[in-house]
């Protein structure tokens, strides 16, 4: 009996599309992706689902790698598979000892909820409390700024570089809008002759 419930749970996980798995962290890329060594010893990218943190070089991109670095720090990490992107990346839930380190990095205002791809209400409070505390990237008006949310763009009404006004209005226009276009070298910075 024990054996068919099993089974039964296992099917159920794999029908959910939900898979786990643990890891050891190889490399923090920046403050929302890491790579990761399997038992088998296979390296994989890990985009981390929910949260869009600065990008590396850019303006708290540093802080946020570093607090991500500090939360995995020697860690075996468990990764629940969610999806995989575009760029052959598994899209997930980091957890170390049963913690949601996506949604961590949220709550101590080192990443921003990605609105286009959460639907998890846990992570829209979590940020609103960061905003509220003015932890991490909230702790500045600069920061702030540069996070898509924060910026008014109407979407449909700006294609090009020439026509932002702000680094901030960029970002928005990128994010919230879709308008890739503007990240040519597809480095994470919209309108580098503005955001740099």
């Amino acid at each position: 009996m024990r054996l068919f419930l099993l089974s039964v749970l296992f099917c159920m996980l794999a029908l959910s599309g939900v898979y786990a798995f643990e890891a050891e962290v190889s490399r923090v890329v920046d403050g929302d992706t890491v790579d990761v060594s399997t038992a088998e010893m296979e390296t994989l990218r890990v985009r981390m689902a929910c949260i869009d943190a600065p990008e590396r070089g850019g303006v708290f991109g540093e802080e946020s790698m570093g607090a991500l670095k500090e939360y995995l720090d020697g860690e075996t990490v468990e990764i629940v598979e969610q999806d995989m992107d575009r760029f052959g990346r598994i899209v997930g839930t980091v957890k170390v000892q049963g913690a949601d380190v996506n949604l961590d990095m949220v709550r101590s205002g080192f990443a921003r909820v990605y609105p286009r791809y959460c639907t998890d209400d846990d992570y829209y409070i979590a940020e609103k409390g960061a905003r509220l505390a003015g932890v991490g990237l909230w702790a500045d008006v600069e920061p702030v700024l540069m996070v898509a949310g924060d910026a008014s763009c109407k979407c449909g009404t700006k294609r090009y570089c020439g026509q932002m006004r702000s680094c901030a209005e960029a970002y928005c226009f990128t994010q919230k809008c879709g308008l890739t276009r503007l990240d040519g070298d597809k480095d994470g910075v919209p309108c580098e002759s503005i955001c740099r």
